[in-house]
């Protein structure tokens, strides 16, 4: 499983190629994970720019124009930055595509999860978790 260092690893690889860009599509391979992949992310991020990635805890909160991207990678989960032209790979489950580059979550065994949050809602998934703050519109207790 992902544990902390590998998530922040995962942050900052991540965090140079995608913030400042736009979200161009979606496609959603295989949404079942550990809770389904809202199909409205293919409606809702494209034409959204990330504006920040940041973490809380062991999930990654990409901040959208509208809201927040939460990512969790689940026991198995990488996220990979790569151009579009590369062939999806077996496990691959969510590609974001900005322009010519991919972030692509493979998850072999799908315990990751993608969800889209407005900025009215709260943040239940990782409310207790520990590491950098949330979100200032966010009023959840920690």
């Amino acid at each position: 499983m992902p544990e902390l260092p590998e998530v922040e690893v995962t942050r900052l690889g991540i965090a140079p190629h995608l913030e400042g860009r736009k979200v161009s599509a979606v496609q959603i391979i295989d949404g079942r994970l550990r809770w389904p992949v809202p199909a409205s992310l293919t409606k809702t991020l494209p034409g959204q720019k990330v504006r920040a990635i940041d973490r809380r805890g062991k999930y990654l909160l990409l901040e959208m124009d509208t809201g927040y991207l939460l990512i969790h990678l689940g026991m198995t989960g990488t996220l990979r930055v790569l151009p579009s032209s590369d062939a999806l790979k077996t496990h691959d489950r969510v590609t974001l595509e900005f322009g010519k580059l991919s972030l692509r979550l493979h998850d072999p065994r799908k315990f990751g999860h993608e969800h889209i949050l407005i900025r009215e809602s709260t943040i239940h998934l990782c409310q207790n978790s520990r590491k950098s703050k949330l979100p200032d519109w966010v009023s959840s207790p920690i």
